[in-house]
């Protein structure tokens, strides 16, 4: 368990979901989850989301 938890909630989020998942792994602070909430989406979302998890196992989808 980290001592810092991002919670990033998406909502057809696709044209800012990449760069904010981009700032939230590059922080400084490495001791951090991603905790990211899909409340539905009718675009590219799941793709972007699917693809940083490959990256960093701290993403983690709900």
């Amino acid at each position: 368990m980290a001592i810092v938890t991002i919670g990033i909630p998406v909502y057809n989020e696709e044209k800012y979901l990449e760069k904010t998942l981009e700032s939230a792994i590059n922080q400084d602070f490495k001791d951090i989850d991603i905790v990211i909430s899909d409340n539905g989406y009718f675009d590219k979302s799941v793709e972007i989301i699917d693809k940083f998890c490959s990256i960093d196992s701290r993403i983690m989808p709900i």
